[in-house]
């Protein structure tokens, strides 16, 4: 038996509620996660991870515009990047198709994390989704020019899924 009290055992469970499609009380996990974490300092790990996980559902429910609302802070906070909330986020802005969102705030991500191949193609990704298709040609010929295999890997990877092939 678990208990009911302990952090780990309620993340768990919340975790493959989700995997059930079981919103409702997954929800109602994170939120207790929230509610115990209270203001405290020590509860902002929690907090986060609970925000997130709320935000998250919500995207599965489709529901972008209150997950967005969760991730934004979230997703570059004290310059720093927290990767899971701004992988969510650009999941919203595909999702949405707000690709001039996605392109500013990949921009920002890649600004706070230069050393991430991930938020430079999101990047390049956005800016060819937006219309910048040279722009974004160019983004992604460079980092296939890198000595870096992430970088060359993450750029295939892009394009691959950018391709038109209707033409």
């Amino acid at each position: 038996k678990t208990d009911p009290e302990d952090e780990g055992s309620r993340r768990a469970l919340a975790g493959e509620l989700v995997r059930d499609r079981r919103y409702p009380e997954a929800r109602a996990l994170f939120e207790e996660s929230l509610r115990r974490a209270g203001t405290d300092p020590k509860g902002v790990e929690q907090r986060t991870w609970a925000t997130r996980e709320l935000a998250y559902v919500s995207y599965l429910e489709k529901d972008y515009a209150a997950a967005r609302k969760a991730l934004e802070p979230l997703a570059i906070s004290g310059g720093k990047v927290e990767p899971r909330a701004m992988r969510l986020l650009l999941a919203v802005f595909r999702d949405a198709e707000d690709w001039a969102a996605g392109a500013a705030k990949s921009r920002a991500a890649a600004a706070a994390d230069p050393s991430s191949s991930e938020w430079e193609y999101a990047e390049a990704e956005f800016q060819y989704r937006s219309g910048d298709k040279t722009g974004a040609l160019a983004a992604f010929e460079k980092m296939s020019a890198s000595p870096e295999l992430e970088r060359v890997m993450a750029a295939a990877d892009a394009t691959a899924r950018l391709k038109d092939y209707a033409t």
